[in-house]
């Protein structure tokens, strides 16, 4: 699901470049922008949060996690709604695009849902605690697996902090 979520990003993306830059040459620019808006949140949340808790064999370790993954998917589906329903950030989009704005702007009920990513940063948080914790019981094969998804998680995490903090 996360890499359909990035794929389509990148592909409606570079779908609304393309149809938005020259007039004509593709249809439905002004969907493909609105789409590629929010399409890449649930993405990003899934990984942050459902497989740092189903690593390394697919399954939640204990019954309380079931409750981290439940409130995760909300407030996945909240924040992708209230980027959906809101208005258009100009630093996201190129500044030929600025002018467009969201054909389904719904600003109070955007605001509303803003609080999906608020309650997405404890989950995430939840998330990373409940891998350490079953890295910390897991049996020697199972912790390699963990070590190689704590070093891609930590490159992922530097990479994503170099991006908010040169942009």
């Amino acid at each position: 699901a996360a890499g359909l979520s990035f794929g389509l990003n990148a592909a409606l993306t570079g779908w609304a470049l393309r149809a938005l830059h020259t007039s004509g040459s593709l249809p439905g620019g002004g969907v493909a922008l609105w789409l590629s808006v929010w399409c890449w949140v649930p993405g990003y949340g899934l990984v942050a949060t459902l497989l740092l808790l189903l690593l390394p064999d697919g399954r939640l370790a204990h019954h309380w996690q079931r409750g981290i993954a439940g409130v995760s998917l909300l407030a996945i589906a909240a924040s992708a709604a209230g980027m959906a329903l809101g208005p258009y950030t100009y630093s996201d989009l190129p500044r030929d695009y600025a002018r467009h704005v969201n054909p389904l702007l719904q600003q109070p009920v955007s605001s509303v849902l803003g609080w999906g990513g608020l309650v997405l940063i404890p989950c995430v948080i939840a998330s990373l605690a409940a891998l350490i914790g079953r890295f910390r019981h897991a049996a020697s094969r199972e912790r390699e697996q963990l070590t190689w998804v704590a070093l891609g998680g930590g490159l992922a995490v530097a990479l994503l902090a170099g991006a908010f903090a040169f942009p």
